[in-house]
């Protein structure tokens, strides 16, 4: 759990339900980015069913309570960390150059949009050559749509 607590501090979900687990580990109430747990079906006994059927944020709590003060703020301490991810000053180049492709890519896609649309409106086109070009239409749509996404994260 501590590599889970170091590697992963803004996990949302997570769910050990039914996996033969015999101790359930108080580290994982530092992790308080979770929306949901589940650890119900375990054999373990330290902890009673009831428990383990409330919210997450009860849950968390009721883990982070059986943790000494010392480990806890000393795991709270790693998670704030981890989840601050430390700037590299030459990746600032690397992200102009990514956005400047990335906006590139979208340039493409919305002419190659533009260019099939065209073509879709042509009227001796089959049945069979209008699905095809629908569905390619669909699929640069979907491109678009995602790269606009993945541009905006950046």
């Amino acid at each position: 759990p501590r590599f889970l607590v170091e590697y992963c501090p803004l996990l949302r979900n997570l769910s050990l339900a039914n996996n033969e687990l015999s101790v359930i580990p108080p580290a994982l109430g530092v992790l308080r980015s979770l929306a949901s747990i589940d650890l119900r079906g375990n054999p373990q006994r330290g902890i009673r069913p009831g428990i383990l059927d409330r919210n997450a944020t009860e849950i968390l709590s009721y883990l982070r309570g059986r943790m000494n003060e010392e480990e806890l703020r000393g795991l709270e301490a790693k998670v704030a960390g981890a989840s601050l991810p430390a700037k590299d000053p030459s990746s600032s180049a690397e992200d102009n150059t990514a956005a400047a492709e990335g906006e590139k890519r979208v340039e493409e896609l919305k002419k190659s949009i533009e260019e099939v649309t065209m073509q879709l409106n042509n009227v001796h086109l089959t049945e069979a050559k209008k699905y095809a070009m629908k569905k390619t239409l669909r699929m640069h749509k979907a491109a678009l749509i995602k790269e606009e996404r993945r541009n905006k994260g950046r």
